[in-house]
């Protein structure tokens, strides 16, 4: 069987429920920064999210050759120890897997389709160089890495250390709990800078991205072939490809305050508070994108043009327009400000 068949076909390893949920946005923000990262590389790639893992890689979504696994952990505490991963907590009775153990677990379901298996935290493993990136497990205080051999090899009988120790590395992934999100943002910013030019509207970008890789976090329960589990689990280079893609023609073809400012003879402030809420409205359908906002935008389009087509100034337009958009806009949007009510009118005439 090829790698993908392998990964819809061996079952995936029982786990404790849902993570926490702030574990689950750094988990997707770094999973989000390894797609960007391996797409500004020009490399080949699919990465799944919550399958297998926490976040699960293969070099070819095609024609995979190499498989690698990402434990993704948070820590408020200092550092991270060999000891600390390798430990066996007790669960009642039981002991339960230690993350090593869980990492190894995927290396024996698997076998030599893996290339590696890395622990992912915002904190570094204090046997390693505190540079950031992975490093090898190996390359630990060889009286601490005795112990972690020692430790795994009692929790697991197939562990081999000449086989299996080259393929556990660490990665101190440069994020952290309390700033993750805006350094995501960062680097989205950055990657939308250097693929289409700038990196205006990066935060709606930004959600648009995270909002793929929750979907793909999703638990599944039945998928009926290799088709689906791709669409399902695994961002690629074309996804993101396309997404750079409808983006940059979305923002090509948007409207432009200026086109409407000279028409409305308003004082500074009021002007002002309406350009806000365009801004706001305009964020709003660059962060979601889907068909009922389509719908809603064409809605209001087809009323605002019929008005606009007899009104004696568009200031008079918007005017008469407001309370028959009204309810379509509250509907969406729950109670809103006339301004932000105007702005949406003033942003569909001109789209």
């Amino acid at each position: 069987m090829t790698i993908i068949e392998d990964l819809l076909t061996v079952p995936e390893r029982e786990n404790g429920g849902r993570t926490a949920y702030d574990r689950f946005d750094f988990q997707t923000a770094w999973g989000l920064t390894k797609v960007i990262s391996l797409h500004s590389s020009g490399a080949e790639y699919a990465v799944a999210f919550e399958f297998h893992d926490d976040i699960a890689e293969v070099d070819d979504l095609s024609s995979p050759t190499r498989l690698s696994f990402y434990q993704v952990k948070t820590t408020k505490s200092p550092i991270w120890s060999l000891a600390k991963i390798s430990q066996r907590t007790k669960s009642g009775e039981t002991r339960k897997p230690s993350y090593a153990g869980k990492m190894f677990d995927n290396v024996e379901r698997f076998g030599a389709a893996v290339d590696k298996v890395v622990f992912v935290s915002n904190r570094p493993l204090s046997e390693l160089s505190s540079d950031l990136g992975e490093a090898p497990f190996s390359a630990a205080e060889k009286a601490k890495l005795d112990k972690f051999v020692s430790a795994l090899e009692s929790e697991c009988a197939g562990f081999k250390p000449t086989d299996h120790l080259p393929l556990f590395r660490f990665s101190d992934c440069g994020l952290h709990l309390d700033t993750y999100d805006q350094t995501l943002l960062g680097v989205v910013t950055k990657f939308l800078e250097d693929t289409i030019g700038s990196g205006v509207d990066s935060r709606a970008f930004n959600f648009i991205l995270v909002d793929e890789c929750r979907q793909r976090s999703k638990k599944l329960a039945d998928l009926k072939g290799i088709d689906e589990l791709k669409l399902s689990k695994f961002l690629t280079r074309a996804d993101i490809t396309e997404k750079l893609q409808s983006f940059q023609k979305r923002r090509q073809h948007r409207p432009e305050w200026t086109s409407v400012l000279p028409y409305l003879n308003l004082p500074f402030a009021h002007a002002a508070r309406i350009e806000r809420e365009w801004r706001n409205y305009e964020m709003s359908r660059f962060e979601r994108p889907y068909a009922s906002g389509i719908e809603f935008a064409d809605a209001v389009k087809n009323i605002v043009e019929a008005i606009m087509e007899t009104a004696s100034t568009m200031w008079d337009g918007v005017s008469q327009a407001l309370p028959a958009v009204r309810s379509l806009i509250r509907q969406r949007f729950g109670e809103t400000t006339d301004d932000f009510e105007r702005a949406v009118i003033l942003y569909e005439f001109k789209r």
